[in-house]
């Protein structure tokens, strides 16, 4: 929530010296503490573990995936009995199904909602930093 600087240099300084009620940006925006740096480095660290618990899982995972593939290329190509075709099938269709299992394709969404996120929000953290780096108003 932002709010308009008022035009009065009697409100504006009483905001100033009031910073745990309020906080005044150099773009002259007034901001609740509760929008503040730390709520959202806050939040960054909570969902940052999450990312890389997260992280960690899916790159193992498609780690094996890749032994996986690797091993079953040097399968034969052409099996040379009906039983060996059918087990060929078999492990074809079991590799495709954990590849393509439901869960691991949640995961590996939440993993790129969650990137998204924290990029937003060290991008909001920086922009408070940059912020607050110079006050605009010399009291």
């Amino acid at each position: 929530m932002t709010y308009q600087v008022p035009s009065s240099s009697v409100h504006l300084h009483l905001i100033c010296n009031c910073r745990t009620a309020v906080s005044l940006s150099k773009t002259g925006a007034v901001f609740p503490l509760t929008l503040s740096r730390e709520k959202y480095t806050a939040i960054f660290k909570d969902q940052y573990v999450e990312y890389q618990a997260l992280l960690r899982e899916i790159h193992a995972r498609r780690q094996r995936f890749q032994e996986l593939e690797a091993l079953m290329s040097r399968l034969p190509v052409r099996p040379q009995s009906k039983e060996e075709q059918s087990r060929l099938s078999a492990v074809w269709r079991a590799y495709r199904g954990k590849k393509e299992d439901p869960s691991f394709l949640e995961k590996q969404e939440r993993c790129d909602y969650l990137r998204k996120k924290l990029s937003h929000l060290k991008a909001q953290i920086q922009t408070f930093d940059a912020d607050w780096s110079e006050p605009s108003v010399a009291l």
